[in-house]
């Protein structure tokens, strides 16, 4: 995937610190494909940097051409990102933003686990992804919520995986995670 693709040596691909790999506005927060940790990221036969699909705010995307292994994960310091400063508790929801690729394949065999931990919480659902495809257009796919309450050092960890099957999956462009209040 390149010398920017991640950091560290090796087939995976490790995140940048998420907080310098955010941009914001009023209504949500976009999380770079270069604050994810990708499982085999950087290894060219699963995985390649494109360019961001039209219409989201990222600098860059992942395109998984094939793998057997899925897992994608970021954590934040909510300490750290002015979003999160708010007057009041308040619960966010993350959205895996994504396109599948007309030639997409395996979504439908294998459930992909969402997972978010927060503040000794811990948040899954397994969803098959066929169910969200519209093909060569970004949609966003409800990954879990998280609640973040003022003066409270919160991080959050959240992923996407699938790892129990042996079914390959693959083109699909990851163009990363999109996060924004609940409407409650």
């Amino acid at each position: 995937m390149g010398e920017d693709a991640g950091r560290g040596f090796g087939p995976h691909k490790k995140a940048y610190p998420a907080e310098k790999w955010c941009k914001q506005d009023n209504d949500a927060l976009y999380i770079s494909v270069k604050a994810l940790s990708i499982a085999w990221g950087n290894d060219k036969r699963y995985w390649r940097l494109t360019d961001v699909p039209e219409g989201i705010e990222n600098d860059q995307s992942a395109e998984l051409l094939q793998v057997n292994w899925l897992d994608v994960s970021c954590k934040l310091d909510c300490s750290k990102i002015n979003y999160f400063n708010q007057p009041e508790p308040k619960t966010y929801e993350i959205f895996w933003v994504i396109k599948f690729n007309v030639d997409s394949f395996g979504w439908h065999k294998a459930p992909v686990k969402f997972t978010v931990v927060s503040e000794g919480k811990k948040w899954q659902k397994a969803k098959k992804l066929e169910q969200f495809r519209k093909d060569d257009r970004l949609v966003e796919i409800p990954g879990g919520e998280f609640t973040v309450a003022p003066g409270k050092n919160t991080s959050v960890s959240f992923g996407l995986s699938e790892t129990k099957t042996n079914w390959w999956k693959g083109n699909i462009v990851i163009a990363g995670a999109k996060i924004k209040p609940k409407n409650e």
